[in-house]
């Protein structure tokens, strides 16, 4: 299953083409993640506006069969500009971060260089 609108998304961090974007969100996006799903498994990538609106990106991960899928959703505001999961997160990295968090929620700020991904 080919997931457009995460593609969308991947394109947009690259080319930061927010009309392409906007088109995929209308086309695939506008719902949120499952209610029943808390953090890690669904966790916040970031906050963004799109050609002026706000929208909330969430990651949503399944640890059995170790995809993921992203909702892209209309949302009132930023999260006070505090950054999410990395995007770059992916793989067994991921995997990691889902199953530390499990076991030991982070309260604070998470060192993601534990998990392979550098600060900017």
């Amino acid at each position: 299953m080919t997931d457009w609108l995460a593609q969308a998304y991947e394109q947009f961090l690259m080319d930061g083409d927010e009309v392409l974007l906007k088109s995929a969100i209308e086309q695939y996006g506008g719902t949120e993640s499952p209610s029943e799903l808390d953090c890690p498994f669904a966790h916040r990538i970031q906050d963004l506006v799109v050609c002026g609106d706000w929208f909330r990106v969430v990651r949503v991960y399944d640890p059995d069969d170790r995809s993921c899928r992203v909702y892209i959703y209309p949302f009132d505001t930023s999260f006070g500009g505090q950054p999410g999961v990395p995007y770059e997160l992916s793989g067994d990295s991921l995997h990691q971060w889902v199953m530390d968090e499990l076991e030991e929620p982070t309260d604070g700020d998470t060192d993601w260089s534990k998990y392979g991904i550098m600060s900017d």
